[in-house]
């Protein structure tokens, strides 16, 4: 018998037996499922540099961001105007990294696409918060209060100028 015959033969019967010992594989990727966005207007209240941010504040503190079903924003100021939210559960290091809180339990994580790539995502905390990861900064985003979002703008202002002054006729030389 040919010998590459005899080595194919001992390893197809070494595979099939490896997939016989164990036929559930364990899934590496997340099961991704539809999840609704939590709505509403969201703030970056505050900025962990979790690698070389080259700046000692994030330029994304005091954004803010809104997570609707027909649109979205993000930290950076895109807007989406057809996201699509799915998500799964994992722990928050595998979203935001060492920033994440401590402990390893699983957390909701919510992946926005738009127009096909990925577009922002958000791991929910234990108070309600989100966090995110953008460029080498972790995010934290509260919900803006709704009394916020409605209160009524406060009148500007106006200021009325100085009457201007009429020009001096210039003094002759001496």
């Amino acid at each position: 018998m040919n010998r590459f015959v005899v080595i194919c033969a001992a390893m197809s019967s070494f595979a099939l037996s490896a997939c016989a010992a164990d036929p559930h594989p364990r899934l590496t990727a997340p099961i991704k499922r539809a999840v609704t966005p939590p709505g509403g207007q969201w703030e970056v209240t505050d900025a962990v540099a979790i690698g070389p941010a080259g700046a000692t504040v994030a330029p994304y503190l005091g954004q803010r961001l809104a997570l609707y079903e027909k649109s979205a924003g993000d930290p950076g100021g895109r807007a989406c105007a057809k996201p699509v939210y799915m998500g799964w559960d994992a722990p928050a290091a595998s979203v935001v990294g060492a920033a994440a809180p401590a402990g390893d339990e699983s957390r909701p994580v919510m992946e926005i696409t738009c127009d096909g790539e990925v577009f922002g995502t958000y791991v929910g905390l234990a108070d309600g918060s989100l966090m995110t990861r953008v460029n080498d900064w972790a995010l934290t985003l509260k919900r803006v209060p709704a009394e916020a979002m409605t209160a009524k703008p406060q009148p500007v202002k106006v200021e009325t100028p100085p009457k201007p002054q009429p020009a001096q006729p210039a003094q002759p030389a001496q």
